[in-house]
């Protein structure tokens, strides 16, 4: 599962799926980043897996955002996951910060991957 990121004075980081047998995603939010605080929020993704199957998800620590001028800056990521064992459900949130005094010109893409293994 990925999410992608986009900036214009504010960070919006837009969530993809890709799919892999046996697990489903829904409740699928974006991440919003700005220098606002009261106008950040957190990206969801609420992953179903086979009830009582044991498994470890994970999430990128750090994203890379490019805008179409190819100017680069890295923001940090953190994740909350809760996961229902007996339902297989999980829940997913993610946040991020924008670096401090960053000067955001245009838009900027990125991702963020979580990544589900099965043990």
């Amino acid at each position: 599962m990925s999410l992608g990121l986009r900036a214009q004075e504010t960070t919006i980081m837009t969530v993809s799926v890709k799919v892999i047998s046996g697990v489903n995603a829904e409740k699928i939010s974006d991440l919003y980043l700005t220098d606002r605080a009261s106008s950040i929020h957190d990206g969801e993704i609420i992953i179903t897996t086979a009830p009582r199957s044991d498994v470890f998800i994970s999430v990128d620590e750090n994203s890379m955002l490019t805008n179409s001028l190819g100017e680069t800056f890295q923001i940090e990521t953190d994740s909350l996951i809760t996961s229902d064992t007996s339902s297989g459900t999980s829940l997913v949130s993610i946040s991020g910060s924008l670096p401090e005094n960053k000067k955001l010109a245009g838009r900027y893409t990125g991702t963020v991957t979580t990544t589900i293994v099965y043990l």
